[in-house]
């Protein structure tokens, strides 16, 4: 019984804290990719893309925590289109997908 409260209460915290300490990095991040899309610096998308990727990867178990199965491996293909439409320097369908990753955080971080 003391093993299983000790694991709510772990995770009570660490639900109370993911907004905190994911959802605000993703935002800045994903809104500085988006200035360099719009504004076509493709190297720099690139950079910020991979700089993306690798937040998500390292906090991807907070990302499990909070969203769901589907949700959490629908924005890794996510992050893989972009990558792709960011490497073939296409502005419209870089800045549709990148819609789709900011709805798809919207959802997981909406608990």
């Amino acid at each position: 019984m003391k093993k299983y409260s000790i694991i709510i209460l772990i995770a009570i915290l660490l639900l109370g804290c993911t907004n905190q300490l994911g959802r605000e990095e993703f935002d800045e991040k994903i809104a500085n990719l988006e200035q360099s899309i719009n504004k076509e610096d493709w190297d720099v998308a690139k950079k910020q893309m991979e700089d993306l990727t690798n937040f998500y990867d390292h906090n991807l178990w907070k990302v499990q925590l909070v969203g769901g199965e589907g949700e959490y491996k629908d924005l890794y293909e996510a992050f893989g289109k972009l990558k792709v439409l960011i490497e073939e320097k296409d502005r419209t369908l870089s800045r549709m997908e990148l819609e789709t990753v900011k709805t798809l955080i919207d959802h997981i971080y909406s608990i």
